[in-house]
C-alpha cells in the first residue's frame, strides 16, 4: 500500500495499482480463519492498523485517541483516502470474527474519528461523507462485540466505552478554535459538515445508545445529545462576522427530536407485522420484546429530565434575548427552534412511569413531601388532593408542562405570536390537569384546601426546574 504509485493528489480515483492492492487485501482476508486461532488476531491487528494508517490526522492531537503509528504522516491523494475507508468498515463488520472484533474495536474506531476530526482543519467534504459511514457500520458492530466479550473484563469495557463517548464528544461539540477558518470558507463546506454530524448523531442516539453497559455510559452519550441542542443558543443576537459559522440548526433540531422521542418512549418502540406469528409468539421473541420494552423506559426515564432543562432554557433564553434585541428580531434559527420546542411539548405524552420519575427527579419535594395544613376543630373530614395528584396532574402523562408551568408563564410575553398561541394551549391543558375550570375540589378550593385567601403552604414545592 506504501508504495502503490500514487496518483496526483487532485486524481479522480485510486491508481490502478492501489485498486489491485485493496482488492488482493480483501480476497486475501479470506484465508485468515484458515490460520491457527492464536495467529488470527495478529494478522487481523496488523492489516486493519496498516489501513487506518493510510488516513488522515486532525491538526490537533486528543487525550482520547493515540494515532496508529505511521497515521497522517503518508500525504494520500484523496481519491485513495475514500476508497480505503468503505474497505476498513466492510473488513471489520463482514469479516473479523466477533471475538477479534472486541479487541481491535479501540484501534479501529478511533483512528476512523481521528480522520473525520480532521474536517475541522481540512476541506475534504468527499472524505468526511465516506469516513461517516464508515464510522456508523464499525460503530454498532464493535459495541456489540465489546458487551460479549468474554476475553475483556468489565473495567476495560467501561474504559472503551467512555473513551468513544469522549472521541464523539470532541466530533460533535469541538471548541470554537479548533475550528480553522479555512475548513469552512466555503458555505456548502459548512453544510456537509453539519450533515455529516447529523449520521454520527443518529448513530448516537439509536445504534449506541441501546447498547450502553451503565448509567454512566447513557448518561455521556446523552450529553452530547443535549449539548447538540444546547449549542443552537450561542448564536449571537447581533452578526459578527461575515464568515460562514458552525451554527448548525439542523443538527440542533434532530437532537432536540430525538429527546422528545426517547423521553416519549417511542424511539424503540417494535415495528407492526414484523415477522411470522409463530417468532412473533415464540418464548424467545416475547423475552426478547419484554427485554426491549424495559430498555426503552428506563432510557425514557433518562431522557426526561435533560428534555425538559433543555425545554427550559430553550424557553428563558429566547425570552430573555428577545428582550435584550428589541430593535432587531433574532435570528430565525432560534426563533423556529423554540416555536418547534413549544409545539413538540404541547403534544408530548409520557409514560406514567416516566412522568412518575420525572416528577420526582426535578421536584425534590415529591419525594418529602410538606405536612398537610392542620385541620381546624371544627372542619369537616372532606377530601384532599393528594400531592403527587396535583404534580402529576389528572392525566398522570404531563408532568412536564407541570414543571414548565414557571417557564411559560414568563414566555407569553413574548412578541412571537406562534409561541404564544402554543403558550395559550399549554396553560389550558395545565388549567384541565390540575381541575381548573371543573368541579373538582382543587379546582374548586385550591392546592392547600381551604378558602382562596388562606396560606399558601406548599408554595415551597411549586419551584421551577434548576
Amino acid at each position: 500500500l506504501a508504495s502503490a504509485s500514487p496518483p496526483p493528489p487532485a486524481a479522480k480515483a485510486p491508481s490502478p495499482l492501489q485498486t489491485e492492492v485493496l482488492d488482493d487485501l480483501v480476497a486475501l482476508s479470506l484465508s485468515f480463519p484458515l490460520q491457527p486461532p492464536e495467529d488470527q488476531p495478529l494478522l487481523w491487528h496488523h492489516t486493519l492498523q496498516t489501513l487506518v494508517a493510510h488516513l488522515p490526522l486532525p491538526h490537533k492531537t486528543y487525550e482520547w485517541g493515540a494515532p496508529v503509528e505511521g497515521q497522517g504522516s503518508r500525504q494520500q491523494a484523496l481519491a485513495f483516502t475514500c476508497a480505503i475507508l468503505p474497505v476498513t468498515a466492510h473488513l471489520f463488520t463482514n469479516s473479523i470474527p466477533p471475538r477479534v472484533q472486541a479487541t481491535v474495536f479501540e484501534t479501529v474506531f478511533c483512528g476512523l474519528l481521528l480522520a473525520l476530526c480532521a474536517k475541522h482543519s481540512l476541506a475534504q467534504p468527499e472524505m468526511w461523507r465516506a469516513a461517516a459511514e464508515a464510522l456508523v457500520k464499525v460503530a454498532s458492530a464493535g459495541a456489540m462485540a465489546v458487551n460479549g466479550s468474554e476475553e475483556m473484563g468489565e473495567e476495560e469495557k467501561r474504559r472503551v466505552w467512555l473513551t468513544l463517548c469522549r472521541a464523539l464528544r470532541s466530533l460533535i461539540l469541538p471548541a470554537e478554535h479548533d475550528i480553522l477558518p479555512e475548513a469552512r470558507e466555503a458555505l456548502e463546506h459548512v453544510h456537509v459538515g453539519e450533515q455529516v454530524d447529523m449520521v454520527v448523531a443518529h448513530c448516537i442516539v439509536y445504534d449506541l445508545l441501546p447498547l450502553a453497559p451503565s448509567r454512566e455510559v447513557e448518561r455521556a452519550l446523552l450529553g452530547i445529545v443535549e449539548g447538540a441542542v444546547n449549542d443552537l443558543m450561542a448564536i449571537p443576537t447581533v452578526a459578527v462576522s461575515k464568515r460562514p459559522q458552525s451554527y448548525r440548526f439542523h443538527l440542533a433540531d434532530q437532537c432536540l427530536e430525538a429527546l422528545f422521542d426517547l423521553a416519549s418512549n417511542q424511539a424503540f418502540a417494535p415495528e407492526d407485522d414484523k415477522g411470522s406469528e409463530e417468532e412473533q409468539g415464540s418464548e424467545e421473541e416475547v423475552q426478547r420484546s419484554e427485554a426491549m420494552a424495559q430498555r426503552s423506559l428506563a432510557l425514557a426515564q433518562l431522557a426526561a429530565p435533560a428534555l425538559l432543562l433543555c425545554c427550559h432554557k430553550i424557553l428563558l433564553e429566547y425570552v430573555r434575548d428577545e428582550a435584550e434585541a428589541s430593535t432587531c428580531p433574532l435570528p430565525r434559527a432560534r426563533t423556529e427552534q423554540v416555536v418547534t420546542a413549544a409545539r413538540r411539548l404541547q403534544a408530548l405524552e409520557l409514560e406514567p412511569e416516566v412522568s412518575r420519575h420525572l416528577f420526582e427527579e426535578l421536584c425534590p419535594s415529591a419525594r418529602n413531601p410538606p405536612a398537610a395544613p392542620p385541620q381546624q376543630a371544627d372542619a369537616k373530614d372532606e377530601p384532599r388532593a393528594p400531592r403527587e395528584e396535583m404534580g402529576m396532574g389528572r392525566s398522570g402523562r404531563r408532568s412536564h408542562l407541570l414543571l414548565l408551568y414557571g417557564p411559560m408563564c414568563q414566555s407569553i410575553s413574548s412578541n412571537n405570536p406562534m409561541l404564544r398561541d402554543s403558550l395559550r394551549s399549554m396553560l389550558e391543558i395545565i388549567g384541565w390537569e390540575v381541575g381548573l375550570g371543573g368541579l373538582s375540589w382543587t379546582g374548586t378550593i385550591g392546592r392547600a384546601g381551604r378558602a382562596p385567601d388562606g396560606p399558601d403552604v406548599y408554595h415551597q414545592a411549586s419551584a421551577t426546574p434548576p
